[in-house]
């Protein structure tokens, strides 16, 4: 999974090789700390939001954060779980996130060419 944010006209795309990703401001003390730190932006929580791969689809869900979690213009409510996609918009503190490279590919196991057996004398 790869995640692009924007804040203030910056901006950075990082790759995610985990399949359960909590964004957030920090860690405090004695918590796990988000994987995707916003420590730039005051307005982000701690642990904000969290993005994870269920049943091969990718799913965000407010984690309690003070200011909640917005997709497409849309604030998710308390225990709502948002289906991602490629196109959705997602808004954390003052940050604009979108996510890519959702779908899981499994490796496909491809079968030899089967030869003709023909035992020449």
């Amino acid at each position: 999974m790869t995640i692009t944010w924007e804040h203030e006209g910056n901006s950075e795309t990082v790759e995610f090789d985990q399949d359960d990703i909590f964004i957030g401001r920090s860690a405090q003390d004695g918590e796990e700390g988000a994987q995707l730190v916003l420590d730039f932006d005051g307005k982000v929580s701690r642990k904000h939001a969290r993005i994870w791969l269920e049943d091969d689809d990718y799913w965000l869900e407010d984690v309690g954060s003070t200011r909640g979690t917005s997709v497409n213009g849309r604030k998710l409510e308390e225990d709502e779980v948002w289906g991602l996609t490629e196109k959705d918009v997602i808004l954390v503190g003052e940050t604009t996130l979108r996510v890519a490279s959702l779908r899981q590919f499994r490796t496909m196991v491809l079968r030899p060419p089967i030869e003709d057996d023909d035992d020449d004398e």
